[in-house]
């Protein structure tokens, strides 16, 4: 991929809209590209996986909810905690998965399984996304 189309990737992902719950289980919006997040984000270790649409090519929703679902038998079989989630973007989203507790290369790995071009990662280096190859 070149470096223009990179940019411009990271731009989209930076103005998408990504949910965590609070302690409470409510759910807590927030954009990577934020300046300021809200608390329950500091406080936690999370990633965001989706299985949607696989290095960013498009494919019909029934596909793109049958890849998610065997992410969902994925994250069962490794006893992971997770909940549904949601990455929103103007009139475009994807479901995804809240992964708690997991290591990044636990979550790199799952996002490089289900051919992800990047996930959300927070741990106590900060909020970021994760891209394709790093570690």
């Amino acid at each position: 991929m070149s470096h223009e189309s990179d940019q411009a990737i990271l731009e989209i992902y930076n103005r998408t809209q990504f949910m965590v719950r609070d302690e409470g289980g409510r759910d807590i919006y927030f954009t990577v590209g934020d300046t300021e997040y809200p608390d329950v984000i500091e406080k936690k270790q999370f990633a965001i996986i989706t299985a949607w649409n696989p290095m960013n090519g498009k494919l019909p929703v029934e596909e793109n909810k049958g890849r998610n679902n065997e992410l969902e038998a994925v994250l069962k079989e490794q006893n992971l905690h997770y909940y549904p989630s949601i990455g929103i973007c103007g009139d475009h989203s994807e479901e995804s998965f809240t992964v708690e507790n997991i290591s990044k290369d636990d979550a790199v790995s799952l996002g490089k399984r289900f051919g992800q071009h990047a996930i959300v990662y927070c741990d106590e280096e900060g909020l970021r996304f994760l891209f394709d190859g790093e570690h």
